[in-house]
């Protein structure tokens, strides 16, 4: 089973606190059946950095981690996208995680209120550059509650 969205990179945002918090995760996970986790924390950009260089730097150390503990658990990087403004130019900068570093999947983070004008030009954006897109958490944002099929 593959967890595609989970916050276990240890330090990071609102997830794993510390290393033994990320290990009690992968125990936890590896035991229940999960057999790769995409390390998905929040994308940020600026004085908290938290890109896609980032993100394959810390998965590498927590998979390291993993291997001395012996939990088989596979941990690949990814990122969960909000609407930036500037999405585009990180996708082209190459600043932007991708689901299991893959290139073609990217996890958006959706708002909780209404959607962005701009979305469609965003996603066509990201379709033409041969991602494709899932939506963190639908269920927090109104818009998808007042009409799921957006």
């Amino acid at each position: 089973m593959v967890d595609l969205h989970t916050h276990i990179l240890p330090g990071v945002d609102d997830g794993a606190v510390s290393p033994a918090d990320s290990l009690a995760m992968a125990r936890v996970a590896y035991a229940d059946g999960v057999d790769t986790m995409v390390a998905t924390p929040h994308f940020r950009t600026g004085a908290r950095l938290n890109d896609r260089q980032s993100v394959i730097e810390r998965t590498e150390v927590l998979q390291e981690c993993l291997a001395r503990e012996q939990v088989e658990l596979r941990v690949v990087p990814g990122g969960e996208v909000p609407l930036l403004p500037d999405l585009l130019t990180h996708l082209r900068e190459g600043r932007l995680p991708t689901l299991g570093n893959n290139c073609t999947w990217v996890l958006l983070e959706m708002p909780f209120g209404a959607l962005p004008a701009r979305l469609p030009d965003l996603l066509a954006g990201l379709g033409a550059a041969g991602l494709r897109t899932l939506v963190a958490h639908p269920e927090r944002c109104a818009a998808f509650q007042r009409d799921p099929c957006l």
